[in-house]
């Protein structure tokens, strides 16, 4: 015998999960009518006090309606009009509140926001709570306001939409992203906001410098803006982009060498045609980000080697060193190799599923690199 209690369990279950959430919405068949099994004829000889406390606990239930079959006036079927009545049946008879009050929250949200991203902001609730109404809602907003290119190379802050400032577009960027996904589905966002709308940091990212071989004489490192690497060429013939800093001090002499270090996820730069006649390789974090970055990296320069980025080298020092991704990214990877596709989906699947770059064997690194450059050296 299912209690009304033992429902509202079941729809609190489904309420959580976002693809259920989303169909109850957007794709319930409304009225709903469940059905309420009976209690067995034994059950009803045997324990006739449990029989009564079942019937009394339906006829108590204040939302829908619920039926009964006579003579022996036992519930049958629940009757449910909407998924508003649904969810405050459920908060109700679970004693939740917050059931309540979250429907209600997303519910003014749908009403104010474009109905092509009612699916979106249904499916992410429970990502979303930690944004005010008032962000979501703008954001929504902003997202029908925005075109590629709209800041034609000028700051996000120029941007002058809803009065809001350029740190709005910073604390909401990974949702005016998913936001603009629907609008532009056959758009790249890979190299995030502000390259898609055509925004420029005119203070640029500073981005280190090392020379390995003896091509920047008299110095051996330097800090340059990224913007100023468009159209400034390093004199090198092979170009070593690493995702971090911290790494310098594995990078052993090669020769006719620059290593680029620092860029993070900024490698708008890379776009410079002078990069084109280089013989380029990338090194980055054996994480699903770290294999992000190097799709973008690939974007830019296809013809790049990868360097120290597989599932063997991996699986090597996984138990010795690799820990937990804080945020796991699911992205299109549409530059990477198969094989790499591969790694990636491959990390996204473990528990502990970062490596970072500092954490390999110093003899390993150096042995990559100079392999790398052997082989460079030979292809002339």
């Amino acid at each position: 015998m299912k209690s009304p209690v033992d429902y509202a369990k079941k729809f609190e279950k489904q309420w959580a999960k976002p693809k259920s959430r989303h169909d109850i919405l957007l794709n319930g068949n409304w009225p709903l009518t469940l059905k309420i099994s009976r209690p067995s004829g034994k059950t009803i000889q045997e324990n006739s006090a449990a029989v009564r406390q079942h019937i009394k606990d339906w006829k108590n239930v204040e939302f829908g309606i619920v039926h009964f079959n006579h003579p022996l006036n036992l519930p049958s079927e629940w009757t449910i009009d909407s998924p508003s009545e649904w969810l405050y049946a459920t908060g109700a008879l679970l004693s939740n509140p917050s059931i309540k009050n979250e429907f209600e929250t997303l519910s003014s949200i749908i009403s104010k926001i474009d109905e092509m991203f009612f699916g979106l902001i249904i499916k992410n609730f429970n990502t979303l709570k930690n944004k005010s109404e008032y962000d979501i809602i703008a954001a929504c907003s902003i997202a029908l306001q925005l075109e590629k290119g709209i800041a034609q190379g000028k700051p996000l802050r120029s941007l002058k939409l809803n009065d809001i400032d350029s740190k709005f577009y910073e604390n909401n960027e990974e949702l005016l992203l998913k936001l603009l996904e629907i609008r532009f589905p056959n758009e790249n966002f890979n190299e995030g906001l502000a390259s898609f709308l055509g925004a420029v940091n005119h203070s640029g990212q500073w981005l280190l410098i090392k020379d390995l071989g003896d091509t920047l004489q008299p110095f051996k490192e330097l800090r340059v803006r990224d913007k100023d690497l468009l159209n400034t060429p390093l004199p090198a013939e092979n170009i070593l982009i690493i995702e971090n800093e911290q790494v310098i001090y594995l990078l052993p002499p090669l020769k006719n060498t620059i290593a680029i270090l620092g860029a993070g996820n900024n490698l708008s730069w890379m776009k410079a045609e002078w990069l084109n006649d280089k013989n380029i390789a990338y090194w980055g974090d054996m994480d699903t980000w770290g294999m992000l970055i190097l799709n973008q990296a690939k974007q830019h320069q296809p013809r790049l080697c990868t360097l120290l980025m597989n599932e063997i080298l991996f699986e090597q020092y996984q138990e010795e060193s690799a820990v937990k991704e804080p945020t796991i990214t699911r992205a299109k990877l549409d530059y990477v190799s198969s094989e790499e596709f591969n790694f990636y989906t491959f990390l996204a699947r473990q528990n502990e599923g970062r490596l970072e770059q500092e954490f390999l064997p110093e003899d390993i690194v150096q042995k990559t690199l100079q392999s790398w450059l052997d082989r460079t050296n030979n292809k002339k």
